[in-house]
C-alpha cells in the first residue's frame, strides 16, 4: 500500500494529507459499523514546506 509512513502501520499519507488509521477489532465491528477508523492529522501550515523539503532530500 503506497503512502505508509516508515515504522508505523497506523499512519499514511494520501496526497498532501496525513491520516491515522486504526483497524477495528472483529468483535467490535457490528457495534461500530465500520472496519477501520480514519482521522485526519492536522499539520500547521508552517510545517508543510519543511516536510516537503525533507521528503525531496530523501529522494
Amino acid at each position: 500500500m503506497a503512502g505508509i509512513a516508515r515504522g508505523s502501520t497506523h499512519l499514511f499519507r494520501q496526497g498532501n494529507t496525513y491520516y491515522f488509521r486504526y483497524s477495528v477489532p472483529v468483535d467490535l465491528r457490528p457495534a461500530i459499523g465500520r472496519r477501520e477508523l480514519r482521522y485526519i492529522i492536522p499539520l500547521p501550515w508552517k510545517l508543510k514546506p519543511r516536510i516537503r523539503r525533507a521528503r525531496k532530500q530523501q529522494e
